[in-house]
């Protein structure tokens, strides 16, 4: 017997998690193998939010699907707000037909509006067909560091030569990056003098943040995070995070209380020499979907590894004037 959707609780995430591992083919390595990194993905609060953010549909007694959801909060250049969501780790069991479509039902009934960037073959045929439309793209952007350590340290297969020769034709100095207006000071935790930045208006529409956010986001416990406070001069002007640990370090949120593309290649030029500190960084990759911050990408040595589109779901047009949003790997499950 198939049950109703229910939320998930800290018990479910042992057989969740080998729920998700088997029906995404994914091994022990996964971070979806993790119960640990389950809970600060489903239980940890967020946008203030203490309920879980998971539901799972059970059927006599087991796991039968599941669906979660990213809380966001567009703030627009005006100053209004749209709730939204983007829902990850969406799965069901083959046997059990319509109970994933249904659970994604649920959930986009939470909010005003959703969103879904990039997705699996799958997910993108099916999500206009329940309302979702193409409303902007998404750049993943990487920018080549060490490409002969990468070589050395990545397991061979028939692209690692030619991803070498790739990384060596676009590898720019370092010593090229200059930024004297702009620097990064390393930080333990986010506080609240913060709170001018994230409160902050500039011409794009950005998904809010609150320092327990960033905080939390520091915590995560699949990979060490690393958080940086970014100084225009001697005033306080924006952030970054970084995710290391491997041979790739994501910068997974960064904003910069600027419209300006120099700035914007500054700030970036300053996220770089940072990265370069850490002594397993071969790459760097960061999302980008404003077309200013892709500009400013090219300029301090990053190219696009992929374009993907980005699907809302708007039907009361909430958005209608919003584009572009300045989406940041924390905001999707890209990270």
């Amino acid at each position: 017997m198939t049950g109703r959707p229910r939320l998930t609780t800290a018990s479910d995430l042992p057989a969740l998690a080998k729920f998700l591992t088997g029906i995404f083919r994914l091994d022990a390595s996964s971070s979806l193998a993790n119960p640990r990194v389950l809970e600060w993905k489903y239980l940890w609060p967020r946008l203030g939010q203490t309920e879980a953010r998971s539901y799972v549909v059970e059927r006599d007694g087991r796991i039968a699907a599941h669906c979660a959801y990213i809380p966001v909060q567009f703030r627009l250049p005006g100053g209004g707000t749209v709730r939204s969501l983007t829902p990850v780790d969406w799965a069901a069991d083959g046997s059990v037909p319509g109970v994933g479509t249904m659970l994604m039902s649920k959930l986009m009934k939470m909010a005003e509006t959703s969103f879904v960037i990039g997705g699996s073959a799958v997910t993108r045929g099916l999500l206009p067909k329940i309302g979702f439309r193409q409303a902007g793209e998404s750049w993943m952007c990487a920018r080549w560091l060490r490409p002969w350590k990468e070589f050395r340290v990545r397991p061979k297969g028939w692209q690692s030569g030619l991803r070498l020769l790739h990384g060596m034709a676009h590898m720019v100095s370092a010593s090229s990056l200059s930024s004297r207006e702009w620097k990064c000071v390393p930080l333990e935790k986010f506080d609240a003098s913060l709170m001018p930045i994230l409160q902050a208006r500039g011409p794009a529409t950005i998904c809010e943040r609150t320092v327990e956010d960033l905080n939390i986001l520091l915590r995560y416990p699949a990979a060490k995070m690393k958080g940086f406070l970014l100084r225009q001069g001697e005033r306080a002007a924006g952030y970054f995070i970084l995710a290391t640990g491997g041979w790739e370090v994501q910068i997974v949120d960064l904003m910069a209380d600027s419209g300006h593309l120099q700035d914007w290649v500054s700030v970036y030029a300053v996220a770089i020499r940072a990265v370069i500190e850490e002594p397993l960084a071969c790459r760097i990759r960061i999302q980008a979907t404003l077309p200013l911050a892709v500009n400013a990408l090219k300029q301090v040595g990053f190219w696009a590894q992929r374009e993907e589109p980005i699907l809302i779901y708007d039907p009361r047009k909430f958005l209608a004037e919003a584009w572009p949003i300045n989406f940041q790997l924390v905001d999707g499950d890209a990270y």
